[in-house]
């Protein structure tokens, strides 16, 4: 469960915000002051509908590669997909299921 609220969350909480925003551009469009600002609204919602889409899309590709045994990245511990970072001492490697670091060698 906290593998698929790591993965997903962002992404549908900026498809559902892109959502709700489409939707306040709808009442936007009534008011006289506001017209204008409706069209880029709608471009916004567009937007962030298409990367929220674009990072589930990568992230479903990385857990399919790192099924497979395909991915260059995997952790150690439980085979899923890891993000390289540079901490303090260094880079590392954190996994993106169990959250265990392992350094850069």
């Amino acid at each position: 469960m906290r593998f698929a609220l790591r993965l997903f969350a962002m992404p549908v909480l900026a498809m559902l915000a892109a959502v709700a925003l489409g939707f306040l551009a709808v009442r936007f469009d009534s008011s006289p002051r506001l017209v204008g600002l409706v069209t880029y609204v709608r471009y916004a919602c567009g937007a962030m509908s298409v990367v929220s889409i674009c990072t589930v899309t990568y992230n479903l590709v990385r857990v399919w590669r790192a099924y497979n045994g395909e991915d260059e990245d995997q952790c150690t511990t439980c085979g899923m997909p890891t993000t390289r970072k540079v901490g303090r001492y260094g880079p590392y490697f954190s996994c993106w299921n169990c959250g265990t670091n392992r350094a850069d060698r």
